[in-house]
């Protein structure tokens, strides 16, 4: 098994949320490198425990890291429905 330590070795272009997210599944050990064979059969050179993100911290900070990539993918136009919602 091959571990990583740092995210200095991660693009420089990767969105911050995107390296504090792979810090966060190092730091709780959640994501493990090596050779999984999948329920389909195919093989992952990865495996993520999102089982290990067992606190109300952690949770909120994948909910946070999910929101930050969904908001990347669309124009702020998409979300114009949701605006009754912010709190």
């Amino acid at each position: 098994m091959v571990q990583i330590y740092k995210t200095q070795y991660l693009s420089e272009r990767m969105d911050d949320y995107k390296k504090q997210f792979i810090d966060l599944l190092l730091k709780k050990e959640a994501l493990t490198i090596g050779e999984f064979e999948l329920k389909s059969g195919r093989i992952s050179p990865y495996f993520i425990n999102i089982g290990m993100l067992d606190n109300g911290q952690s949770i909120r900070k994948l909910g946070n890291y999910y929101a930050a990539e969904i908001m990347n993918k669309f124009a702020p136009e998409e979300f114009a429905c949701f605006n009754n919602f912010r709190t």
